[in-house]
């Protein structure tokens, strides 16, 4: 898988994973404060001298998506705020 040719995965809007890395946005509405989140947040995994390289494409779709969401429970997104 080639950063110009990524595919897709489940995870998110729009995941995506490619030979070295993952990423995936999400929709978090924003709070009624001043430091509210932005409407799209975006989230990237990258990866470099990785030691099993063969691993990445099985662990990162995962990795991402713990990512994600722990992302929407840190900033508060709520449940309708799109996978």
């Amino acid at each position: 898988m080639d950063k110009a040719n990524p595919q897709p995965i489940d995870v998110g809007k729009k995941g995506i994973i490619w030979d070295s890395g993952a990423a995936a946005y999400f929709i978090c509405e924003p709070s009624k404060g001043p430091n509210s989140p932005g409407k799209y947040i975006d989230l990237s995994i990258n990866t470099d001298g990785v030691p099993n390289e063969a691993k990445l494409p099985s662990v990162l779709p995962a990795l991402m998506k713990q990512f994600v969401t722990f992302a929407q429970r840190e900033l508060k997104c709520g449940a309708s705020s799109g996978n």
